[in-house]
């Protein structure tokens, strides 16, 4: 029985994080095609005006809204995995949604 029970719970957990690789590397995905579109509008951006970015500025900014991009994702897994462990209604997914 211990045995049987021991199987299951690695299928489970195996499952677990097959699911959450899964997740991750679709939000990875997804951050890079953002970040690939902030980047090709803030070209047509310059282009329409003609404003000239200063590579550091440049530069300063793109780290600034990836880093936002970052926390943002990041907060979101944490929830995802979250609810997917615990389900929606657990106490702790309520808490880090809120």
């Amino acid at each position: 029985m211990v045995e049987k029970l021991n199987e299951i719970n690695s299928a489970l957990g195996v499952q677990n994080a097959k699911a959450n690789r899964e997740f991750i590397e679709k939000r990875y995905q997804q951050c890079l095609n953002d970040i690939t579109g902030l980047e090709t509008g803030m070209q047509k951006f310059q282009e329409k005006y003609g404003v000239i970015a200063v590579p550091q500025q440049l530069e300063a900014t793109v780290k600034s809204m990836s880093n936002i991009y970052v926390e943002y994702y990041k907060s979101e897994v944490e929830y995802n995995v979250l609810k997917q462990t615990y389900g929606e209604n657990h106490p702790l997914t309520i808490k880090f949604k809120n």
